[in-house]
């Protein structure tokens, strides 16, 4: 017999995902101060972020990072829902 027979487990159905966002033109774009240059010789000199959203059971999650750019990797930081 089936697992899903004897215990009752079954798969989520997800709808398909449409696109939620759409890029500026790039006139709107902000101004690229650092000019893509990312190398620093200190740290707290340049710092840099991101923010995503994660789709959830209870809904949509956000994820936001800001890193220090002479860091290898990202520092802690608080995120809300």
């Amino acid at each position: 017999m089936a697992l899903d027979s004897i215990h009752g487990i079954r798969g989520i159905r997800r709808r398909k995902k449409k696109p939620s966002t759409r890029s500026a033109a790039s006139d709107n774009w902000p101004f690229d101060v650092v000019k893509r240059d990312f190398c620093v010789d200190a740290p707290n000199r340049l710092q840099v972020a991101d923010i995503t959203y994660i789709p959830a059971r209870v809904g949509w999650v956000y994820a936001s990072f800001v890193l220090d750019a002479y860091t290898p990797g990202p520092d802690p930081w608080p995120s809300h829902r």
